[in-house]
């Protein structure tokens, strides 16, 4: 009834089976997509992701060593003095415990899977993972759980079972902190570029036109509009308009460059940077072009300390 009232356009919730094969890969590849360690070991993209981001510290080194460390000790403290009672050992139970399980992997795909906008969609040219797969995921862990609940029984399969759980978890462990710290280098340069605009110094720039690329500049899966930074200026009350090079082609410019903001404005620049800068460092002059300078004197404008060149052309 409210389908007829308010009718969706949201291709989402539309009916629209191409092919039965199509929708059992969507449920294939979620499916696997929620178990554990399958951006490891089932994804070509994230295994080359992964390459490319990868810069761990020792911290974070002694970190994931702590964690399965814990985890063994956990895992044995749990299950190496566990007395069996005869419950464990029906079977039937057990099964229909991990049937229903794997049932409830499959089953928040199913909308996914019968949907006009995912059909031919999801896989590693697509979507790798949807929202649904936290529910899968949740699934996906109880059922291994459960397993080995189960299955600890002798000592011998404890250690097993130990030693690959724990290659798993320190597979996941250092792709989690990778995707996590190269995630949270994203969110810092969205951030640092949103706090420059809400600074008394671009209010100072009052209503003037400016070009970036840098602040457009799609990174992983953080794309913007093309009026995104213009409506977020009018939001923060300094009135700039700023547009990508390829719709404009003005003198004032804007760059992002290694936690910096060179922002060039009537031919002269200021550079905004959350650290302090002494001596000489590198400046952007045009996109070819770049030169050191002496850095000193900056303004304090919110939390950034802004440094100002003249003559630099």
């Amino acid at each position: 009834m409210c389908s007829k009232i308010y009718v969706s356009n949201y291709a989402g919730n539309q009916l629209g089976i191409s092919d039965i094969k199509g929708t059992i890969a969507i449920i294939g590849h979620l499916f696997k997509a929620a178990i554990p360690g399958f951006f490891i070991w089932g994804s070509d993209k994230y295994r080359f992701l992964l390459k490319i981001f990868w810069n761990f510290t020792v911290a974070e080194v002694f970190r994931v060593g702590i964690l399965v460390i814990s985890f063994i000790y956990i895992l044995f403290n749990l299950f190496g003095k566990r007395k069996l009672n005869k419950t464990e050992m029906i079977w039937k139970k057990h099964v229909g415990v991990i049937i229903s399980g794997i049932i409830c992997m499959i089953l928040p795909s199913l909308p996914i899977a019968v949907s006009e906008m995912y059909q031919g969609a999801v896989g590693e040219n697509g979507f790798v993972a949807l929202p649904v797969t936290y529910f899968s995921y949740y699934f996906a862990v109880l059922v291994i759980c459960y397993i080995v609940w189960f299955l600890l029984k002798d000592n011998w399969k404890m250690v097993v079972a130990a030693i690959c759980i724990c290659v798993i978890l320190i597979g996941i462990q250092f792709s989690n902190g990778v995707f996590s710290q190269e995630q949270n280098r994203n969110f810092n340069r969205l951030e640092q570029m949103e706090n420059c605009l809400k600074t008394d110094m671009f209010k100072w720039f009052g209503n003037t036109e400016f070009v970036s690329e840098d602040m457009f500049k799609t990174i992983n899966s953080m794309a913007f509009y093309d009026s995104y930074w213009t409506q977020f200026s009018a939001y923060c009350g300094n009135g700039a308009v700023i547009s990508n090079k390829e719709v404009s082609d003005k003198q004032n410019r804007i760059y992002y460059r290694d936690n910096k903001i060179y922002v060039w404005y009537n031919n002269e620049l200021y550079v905004f940077t959350y650290d302090t800068v002494m001596g000489e460092d590198l400046v952007i002059v045009t996109d070819e072009k770049c030169s050191f300078q002496q850095y000193k004197n900056p303004i304090r404008d919110h939390e950034f300390n802004i440094y100002h060149f003249q003559n630099l052309n």
